[in-house]
C-alpha cells in the first residue's frame, strides 16, 4: 500500500505508526479547515514563507507540505502546526479533538507555543488607542495602516485571512506597525493616520484621551 508523505509516495511497510498516526491527522485536518483558515494559517507563516510563495500555495496539504520540507513540522514535533490551529481556528474544539484522537494525549505538546508572533512588540501606552481604533475604525482601516508603512501585500493578505472579521484584521495591521517601529510606535502615529484618512472623530479622541 502506498500513502503520501511530505508530497511523497511512500511504501506503508516504510513508514512507522508514528509517521502513520502523523499522517492520518493531517489528512483529516485537511478536511476539517475552512478555506479563510487556510488563509490565516498562510499569513501566520509570512516570517517563513515568501509572499510570492504563499500566494501559489491553493490548500492546507500544500502548506503542510512546504513547512515539512524546511523543517518546522513533523511527525515528532507538531508545535507550529499547533500554534497555527491555534491561532487560525480560533481553538476550534473538533480542531483540536481530532489532534488528540491521532496524537496519544503524551505526546501532544502545549497548544500555545512561544512563537515569533506571540512574541510582538507591545506599547502598554498604545493599548486603549487601539482598542478603541478596534471598534471604531471600520472599513477605513486599509489606508490607515498603509499610513502607518504597512505595504500592500501585508493588507491584502490580512483581508484574505479574515474576510468577515474587520476588528481582527485592524488588529494583525496595527500589530505589523508595532513590530515594525517597536519603541519609535506612539500615539501621535495612529493621530496622524487618523487625520490622513479623514477620521478626525478619532484623531479628536485619541489626542483627549477619551477611549469610550
Amino acid at each position: 500500500m502506498v500513502i503520501w508523505l511530505s508530497g511523497r509516495k511512500v511504501e506503508m511497510a516504510d513508514v512507522n505508526q508514528k509517521q502513520l498516526r502523523y499522517r492520518t491527522m493531517i489528512l483529516y485536518l485537511s478536511n476539517m479547515l475552512r478555506p479563510e483558515e487556510v488563509q490565516a494559517m498562510k499569513f501566520l507563516c509570512k516570517d517563513l514563507i515568501k509572499a510570492a510563495q504563499r500566494d501559489k500555495i491553493k490548500d492546507f496539504l500544500e502548506l503542510i507540505t512546504i513547512l515539512e520540507e524546511r523543517k518546522e513540522i513533523s511527525s515528532e514535533n507538531i508545535k507550529f502546526l499547533l500554534y497555527l490551529l491555534t491561532n487560525a481556528t480560533k481553538g476550534r474544539r473538533d480542531v483540536f479533538d481530532a489532534v488528540h484522537e491521532y496524537q496519544p494525549q503524551d505526546e501532544t505538546v502545549d497548544a500555545t507555543p512561544e512563537y515569533p508572533a506571540q512574541r510582538d512588540y507591545t506599547n502598554p501606552e498604545l493599548r486603549q488607542p487601539i482598542e478603541l481604533l478596534k471598534r471604531k475604525l471600520g472599513r477605513d482601516w486599509r489606508f490607515f495602516v498603509r499610513y502607518l508603512g504597512v505595504d500592500d501585500v501585508e493588507i491584502d493578505n490580512l483581508a484574505d485571512a479574515y474576510p468577515r472579521d474587520v476588528k481582527e484584521q485592524i488588529h494583525r495591521a496595527i500589530k505589523i506597525y508595532l513590530n515594525e517601529k517597536r519603541e519609535r510606535s506612539s500615539k501621535q502615529d495612529l493621530i496622524d493616520a487618523c487625520k490622513n484618512v479623514k477620521r478626525m472623530d478619532l484623531a479628536r479622541k485619541l489626542e483627549a484621551d477619551d477611549f469610550n
